[in-house]
């Protein structure tokens, strides 16, 4: 179980210097979840659970059927977490209901 959770910190921290350092612009997809997996021969849920990290972090975002794309962080970042998080549970409401 700790070495599985040092896998999946270790790829969301490889993801996140590629994304930092500019690698991976804002908009672009990443790499999908079966070709992570092939090429660090990972699991398929440890990568889902590094780019659900890097999803708390505000760094890439899902898009349904289209896979993980980087966020625009910096427009993000300067604006209060308040103002995203209610919009996120307008949708998760309308998903619902």
């Amino acid at each position: 179980m700790e070495n599985e959770l040092l896998r999946y910190e270790r790829l969301a921290e490889d993801l996140s210097g590629i994304i930092v350092a500019g690698n991976l612009r804002p908009g672009e997809r990443l790499p999908s979840v079966r070709r992570l997996s092939r090429e660090r021969r990972l699991s398929v849920s440890t990568v889902l659970q590094a780019l659900r990290r890097l999803e708390d972090r505000g760094l890439v975002e899902a898009r349904p059927q289209s896979g993980y794309f980087v966020r625009h962080t910096l427009a993000r970042r300067s604006q209060p977490n308040a103002r995203s998080t209610p919009k996120h549970r307008y949708r998760s409401m309308s998903a619902s209901g």
